[in-house]
């Protein structure tokens, strides 16, 4: 088994933990209240700085008919690493018993939109991803231009 699969699943069992400890406190507003929200937003800002790092060497060797497709990627995957940390934040500023469904329905549709519009740019065959890839050449010849 891989480490780091192992290592992922005890991170997710500590939180996990450390969420149930603390589920029945009084002034818990929220199972993201607390020090379990702020490590799994933390862990979140780091997948997102490690994504950035990953994109920024692709963007350095890519062609350049690939460096649209990585520029909306980055912004639909920056949407998708970074809406739960501030949404948290927001949520701090907004009253004790809205902060759940704020958090909840916010998490939700920002996530769910990222997802929807990086679907759209991979599957789409007019998109940046269908013109850069192997999949928009052919092995026949193409009359149309002639």
């Amino acid at each position: 088994m891989n480490k780091k699969k192992i290592l992922l699943g005890i991170v997710h069992m500590m939180i996990v933990g450390l969420s149930k400890l603390t589920d029945d406190e009084m002034d818990k507003i929220h199972q993201f209240d607390g020090v379990p929200g702020m490590i799994i937003a933390i862990l979140r800002i780091g997948m997102f700085l490690y994504f950035l790092f990953g994109l920024y060497q692709t963007h350095q060797n890519a062609r350049e008919k690939v460096k649209s497709f990585i520029y909306k990627f980055g912004i639909f995957g920056s949407l998708f690493f970074l809406s739960f940390p501030i949404i948290l934040l927001i949520s701090m500023f907004i009253a004790p018993y809205n902060q759940h469904r704020f958090i909840t329905i916010s998490t939700l549709l920002s996530q769910s939109l990222a997802i929807v519009f990086m679907s759209k740019i991979f599957t789409c065959k007019q998109g940046e991803y269908y013109n850069a890839s192997l999949q928009s050449q052919t092995i026949l010849p193409d009359y149309k231009n002639e």
